[in-house]
């Protein structure tokens, strides 16, 4: 039986078209008790003293998903797989509310996340209720020459300091003027979907230096609900480009570029995605020319991208053909 903390991969890659959002304030975060709310004010005091980065702002919350057309395969009881239906049709739902950026690090972030969880499960018979579920996405740019980009995250982030990590952020509706439940009500699915996706084109251009032009429109690899993070929801991307991995190497690393993200750029063969059994991973640093093949701990990665690598070669076993897809740019 599903439930709001499976995770779903799409071997066809959904583009826009193929998503539908349906918003409502009953999609927001639920109240939780009065010792958890005053919990969760402290603890964002706490952050905020100790992160002068970090600061609140409007986020998408996902409060479920529905494939409306399509088959389903129940692949593992926490993974499913969506292929489609006889009529090739595959469509997505995603219901989405309003939520902040201090409500996610005060409950799917926060320190007193299980106590959220179990209040949630007794108050809503639903133990992600109370938590922001705020959506991440993450995404796997692939490069003509066959890598896949990731980046050494910064230790002036509030979130995964000094992991490597696929490029991602948040969609903001602040960026489209949203900042209340009627807002959101107002905005058309199209809207809401093509900042999902757009978003993170915008993320490659301001933390890599690439320009939007440059990347394909992203491609919905699945929605990974995250354990580690209170079953925070990621969406996962897979784009494309017709840079190789040493011009995009040139490029972030080229005078006046500087992005508080990150710290440096890999690249990572996309014939090499397969963390199975392994202790370490080889990435490929292009500088001046030279190619240098660092290896890293998979410790080291953060759990969000080892999972889209597992959901990746989940999909290869459905589609052997994911990363022959044509780059359209």
């Amino acid at each position: 039986m599903l439930s709001k903390r499976s995770s779903i991969y799409f071997p066809h890659p959904l583009a826009p078209h193929q998503v539908s959002v349906k918003t409502s304030s009953l999609f927001n975060k639920k109240p939780a008790s009065e010792d958890l709310e005053r919990k969760a004010e402290v603890e964002w005091n706490e952050k905020l003293q100790g992160n002068p980065h970090l600061f609140n702002g409007s986020k998408f919350r996902l409060a479920g998903w529905q494939v409306r057309k399509g088959d389903l395969i129940v692949n593992t009881p926490d993974m499913v797989i969506a292929i489609a239906d006889q009529d090739n049709n595959m469509e997505l739902e995603l219901s989405i509310g309003l939520t902040n950026y201090k409500e996610n690090q005060t409950t799917n972030l926060g320190k007193h996340s299980e106590e959220v969880a179990a209040y949630g499960r007794e108050k809503y018979n639903d133990p992600q209720a109370c938590m922001a579920e705020v959506i991440a996405h993450a995404g796997v740019l692939v490069t003509s020459d066959h890598y896949g980009l990731i980046q050494l995250r910064s230790h002036l982030v509030c979130e995964l300091p000094g992991m490597w990590h696929f490029i991602g952020g948040h969609a903001e509706p602040g960026d489209m003027g949203i900042r209340t439940g009627d807002e959101l009500e107002r905005t058309g699915s199209e809207a809401v979907v093509r900042e999902i996706y757009h978003s993170l084109v915008r993320e490659v251009r301001e933390e890599v230096n690439v320009a939007e032009e440059m990347v394909s429109p992203p491609l919905l690899l699945g929605i990974l609900t995250n354990e580690q993070t209170s079953y925070k929801p990621e969406l996962h991307f897979v784009m494309f480009t017709k840079l190789t991995a040493q011009q995009i190497s040139d490029i972030y690393h080229s005078d006046g570029f500087s992005d508080i993200e990150s710290v440096d750029v890999g690249f990572w063969k996309v014939a090499d995605f397969d963390l199975t059994g392994k202790q370490s991973f080889d990435i490929h640093q292009f500088m001046d020319g030279v190619d240098e093949v660092v290896s890293v701990d998979v410790d080291d990665l953060t759990h969000s991208s080892a999972m889209l690598v597992h959901g990746v070669q989940t999909i290869l076993r459905y589609n052997p053909n994911l990363f022959s897809l044509p780059s359209v740019v």
